[in-house]
């Protein structure tokens, strides 16, 4: 399952400008490769992972997008139907 998620602030990758970022469910995997990391690091580590962006690209993300990917990271680690949240960024329509 994946959910897209569009940059408030797009960033530009070597002359490409990124407006959307699709961010899928983690995996056990995904955080026993990051288990290394510590603090940010791990979490940026985690994202990259997860969208499919290099480190560096996560590093380039406004706060803002930063965050709101995070919280659909967060949505995901949910169980189906919890009323927190749904694993959709706002604004995608049903």
């Amino acid at each position: 399952m994946k959910t897209s998620h569009t940059l408030a602030y797009p960033i530009d990758l070597d002359g490409t400008t990124i407006t959307e970022v699709e961010v899928r469910r983690p995996k056990v995997g995904d955080h026993t490769a990051v288990d290394n990391k510590k603090g940010l690091a791990k979490e940026v580590a985690l994202l990259a992972r997860l969208t499919g962006l290099s480190t560096l690209a996560v590093q380039e993300l406004d706060e803002l997008d930063y965050n709101e990917i995070g919280k659909i990271v967060e949505d995901f680690r949910r169980p189906a139907g919890s009323e927190e949240g749904n694993g959709e960024s706002e604004g995608e329509a049903d």
